[in-house]
């Protein structure tokens, strides 16, 4: 893009060259003030002020007041913690260098780990608002993090990091009002690539469901099946209970004491919780695991969520949040793709008032179909290549995504320190111009 024709050094090494009649300065002296936020020390009310949390405030700086609880404060404390149009929130941990703008003046206060700023008006709210989600400013924030495994940023750390920026008013607007258009642009097209995504992922559900379901010659004769949501299957596949065909490992968990993470015994697994694509990754070990999984062992959730499924890519201690199905009479991974496709079925049968599960009997006693050896091996090497096609849509989309993301955090760098210069692209130099 265009660059700005007459520059000048910034005196910061790393960002270089600025224009000419653009300056340096720390947040410091274009903040008004700052307040970190109320302590709510009672419980929630039915009714009151809206207490504004970090987890209100989302990705693109958009405050959400729908989900604040209430809290009752007296006027004094009501006037410290107020939220007035343009102030700036940050998160000073868990999500650092979060922030949101208040749009609108509601009936809110802010929350303890988050701090209020008000800054001066020679500063676009807008044009800040970039500023600050700008590769550069997290990464000065990042320096001057605090803590251990809970990081936190206080606010003089904020107040001390120089910023870059254009001593025009209306400069600053436009620059911001070319970030709004181009960075809604690639949101709009970074949705269409996750709903493309999400429809691939719709289409490989369906492509397995056909094939591990119907087989692959649409003019075999059917038959009803007699299980929950199949319907008619090819009449010469067999129907039986999964435990006259197969064996099922239920999970039994020792005591926490016996864990490690030093890799010390098997990996283990409590539940779902590790469970990945299609394998799992363990973070725990344990010696005395009393029931384990054998590699392509297949593994099923049985509480919540249940019904969730990988396959055992190597030995595994198991816990009671699993049971493991060891194919005998069928080919693992067909066994794998069926009992995916199972998951409504399982999650229907579960049981329980404070979290569902399903028992070993329960998951005994689900009813397999059974194609010849010949047709499992035709469905698994169609389902190969179906679903690697799939995949590799996906990975495209997904590759496409990273790059309009990375995209998006360039142009808002460039654009907040000079690098590029915009203006013409909004008519803002047209417009500026004094008429003859």
């Amino acid at each position: 893009m265009k660059r700005y024709q007459d520059i000048k050094p910034s005196g910061i090494e790393w960002i270089g060259d600025i224009p000419k009649h653009w300056e340096v300065i720390s947040v410091s002296k274009i903040c008004l003030e700052h307040k970190q936020g109320y302590y709510s020390r009672a419980d929630y009310k039915s009714q009151g002020f809206k207490l504004l949390r970090i987890t209100d405030i989302d990705d693109l700086t958009n405050i959400d007041y729908s989900g604040c609880p209430l809290v009752d404060l007296d006027e004094s404390e009501r006037q410290q913690f107020s939220l007035k149009k343009n102030d700036f929130v940050f998160a000073r941990s868990g999500s650092i260098g979060r922030f949101g703008i208040v749009r609108e003046e509601s009936n809110a206060i802010f929350a303890s780990y988050l701090i209020r700023f008000r800054f001066e008006k020679k500063l676009s709210p807008d044009y800040l608002k970039y500023i600050f989600s700008s590769y550069y400013f997290k990464f000065l924030l990042q320096r001057d993090l605090h803590g251990g495994a809970n990081q936190n940023i206080h606010a003089g750390n904020i107040k001390r990091q120089n910023v870059v920026y254009t001593t025009s008013i209306d400069e600053q607007q436009a620059i911001a009002s070319f970030l709004d258009r181009k960075t809604q642009q690639i949101d709009d097209l970074i949705s269409k690539m996750r709903r493309l995504i999400q429809l691939l992922e719709e289409e490989k559900t369906a492509v397995i469901n056909r094939a591990v379901a119907k087989g692959l010659d649409p003019d075999v004769p059917m038959r009803e099946s007699g299980i929950p949501r199949l319907g008619e299957i090819p009449a010469h596949w067999k129907i039986i209970k999964l435990k006259y065909s197969e064996d099922v490992i239920m999970g039994q968990s020792p005591s926490s004491a016996d864990y490690n993470s030093n890799q010390h015994g098997l990996p283990f697994l409590q539940g779902n919780a590790e469970f990945g694509d299609e394998s799992p990754n363990p973070s725990i070990w344990c010696a005395t695991s009393s029931k384990r999984a054998q590699k392509n062992d297949i593994l099923v959730s049985v509480r919540a969520p249940i019904g969730a499924i990988n396959i055992a890519n190597q030995p595994y201690g198991i816990g009671r949040g699993l049971c493991a199905v060891r194919s005998k009479s069928v080919s693992y991974r067909y066994l794998y793709y069926q009992l995916l496709i199972r998951k409504p079925e399982l999650e229907s049968i579960g049981t329980g008032s404070i979290f569902r599960a399903v028992t070993v009997d329960q998951i005994k006693n689900i009813k397999l179909w059974i194609p010849p050896k010949n047709e499992q091996e035709e469905i698994l090497s169609y389902l190969s290549s179906a679903l690697n096609t799939i995949k590799q849509k996906i990975l495209a989309h997904e590759s496409q995504i990273e790059l309009l993301l990375e995209y998006r955090i360039a142009l808002i760098n460039e654009a907040v320190t000079g690098k590029i210069d915009v203006r013409e692209e909004i008519g803002f130099l047209r417009e500026s111009q004094p008429e003859e």
